[in-house]
């Protein structure tokens, strides 16, 4: 991982480059020690973990997390996922045919991870308040199924209340999400490489 910082005005300093697990593909920054600073979570997808990164001052050192049933991590988001603590989130994991949520604790993230099967080829994912209960929800893109899985958060860390699957188009590898249509609802955006296409679903309730 290089970490480049920013100078204030348009320039970054030298990169510090710190190791990981095997063959990291996706980056998150989120506040899982609760410090009121980003931490640094990557996906390894080579060693079937998560790295994680706090930075007060300086960059801490790696701490490696297992993800449970997901084998092969491809994309990572965050959301309020147990609501055990308002201020601190929590990290979710995808891949293959399964997620795993990784609590915050305040400290980091838990290494007891909670999750389940969904899916086929599960890549990128967003986290939110997608459902409008301020649970933590999450979209997540499966490749091979050409759509995406929206998991609705009930905020118990047992599981989701809901894993709806939103066709988009061939080879959905990406999903990102924001009020695209101005009405204070999230919608969600998906990149299809298999057709080279975005779909946009509009959230209507």
């Amino acid at each position: 991982m290089a970490l480049l910082q920013s100078l204030g005005d348009g320039t970054f300093a030298a990169n510090v480059i710190a190791l990981t697990g095997n063959e990291p593909v996706d980056v998150l920054l989120a506040d899982t020690s609760d410090d009121g600073v980003p931490d640094i979570m990557l996906a390894n997808a080579g060693s079937g973990t998560v790295s994680f990164f706090s930075f007060m001052g300086g960059l801490g050192g790696e701490v490696e997390y297992g993800t449970m049933n997901v084998a092969s991590p491809m994309g990572l988001s965050f959301g309020q996922y147990n609501q055990n603590t308002d201020a601190v989130e929590d990290v979710f994991a995808f891949g293959g045919s399964a997620f795993a949520a990784l609590p915050g604790d305040g400290q980091g993230i838990s290494d007891a991870p909670v999750g389940g099967t969904i899916g086929t080829d599960l890549r990128r994912a967003v986290g939110g308040d997608l459902g409008g209960s301020s649970a933590g929800d999450a979209a997540v893109a499966d490749f091979a199924e050409g759509g995406i899985y929206v998991l609705l958060g009930d905020g118990d860390p047992v599981g989701f209340t809901a894993q709806d699957f939103y066709a988009t188009g061939a080879g959905a590898i990406d999903v990102a999400a924001g009020d695209v249509t101005g009405d204070g609802d999230v919608d969600l955006a998906v990149a299809n490489s298999g057709d080279d296409s975005v779909t946009v679903l509009e959230k209507t309730s």
